[in-house]
């Protein structure tokens, strides 16, 4: 009777972790966006650097890619920290024109 008890409560302990280890992976799952800006005014690999300096100290910037030849930056971040248009804005004072590019507003219309 005692042997079936403890394997009771070890099955029980152990059922418990299991849910509690999915319950806890599931809130870590944050949403993530990407989206694509067109970036106007680089011409040198300095003004990626400034550009992508600016992108990384955006709260909820998580990753992002500046490619200077197609004049364009991939940004992946979490919409419940920043805006699309947010990341838009940060980019008002500076010598770069930076929007979504012109298909994925299209999307976001629909």
């Amino acid at each position: 009777m005692k042997y079936l008890l403890i394997l009771s409560t070890l099955i029980i302990f152990g059922l418990t972790v299991t849910i509690s280890a999915q319950s806890e992976t599931k809130s870590d799952e944050t949403k993530v966006e990407t989206k694509t800006y067109s970036v106007e005014g680089m011409t040198c690999q300095g003004c990626v650097s400034s550009v992508e300096s600016k992108l990384g100290k955006i709260d909820g910037v998580q990753e992002y890619e500046v490619d200077l030849e197609k004049g364009e930056a991939v940004v992946e971040f979490d919409p419940e920290k920043v805006k699309s248009e947010d990341i838009e804005k940060e980019f008002e004072k500076s010598p770069y024109k930076v929007t979504v590019k012109e298909t994925e507003k299209n999307n976001q219309q629909e």
